[in-house]
């Protein structure tokens, strides 16, 4: 779930709530919670980019039992491209990692979460 409120033409807030679960990965719950600011850099009209981050909080719930907590940092992507009147191609991207609290550079953070949604 996303709530977005524009700010101006180009600037907006965000709010961001996700849930997956994924055994296979070893967690029966991962619930994360975001907000932050974003930034149309491209607004023409058959091509839109939208860039986005913010702080993010995580929680994880393990098939062990055991349940972890990390403030994390969110940065996302949002991309549409009307192709023709009737063809439209969309790439949103989240990215949210976390550093199992240590100061580390958010590339070197020992959790991250990739999701992209393509559509055409």
């Amino acid at each position: 779930y996303e709530p977005r409120y524009q700010i101006n033409e180009r600037l907006f807030g965000f709010g961001l709530a996700q849930f997956d679960r994924n055994t296979f990965q070893g967690f029966d719950a991962r619930y994360a919670l975001s907000g932050g600011l974003g930034y149309k850099v491209i607004d023409g009209d058959n091509l839109t980019l939208s860039v986005k981050a913010g702080p993010a909080y995580r929680r994880t719930e393990l098939v062990t039992g055991v349940v972890e907590d990390e403030l994390a940092a969110l940065v996302g992507t949002d991309f549409d491209w009307q192709i023709a009147d009737w063809l439209t191609l969309t790439q949103d991207s989240n990215v949210v990692a976390d550093s199992r609290g240590s100061a580390t550079v958010i590339i070197d953070g020992s959790s991250t979460t990739l999701n992209l949604i393509t559509a055409l």
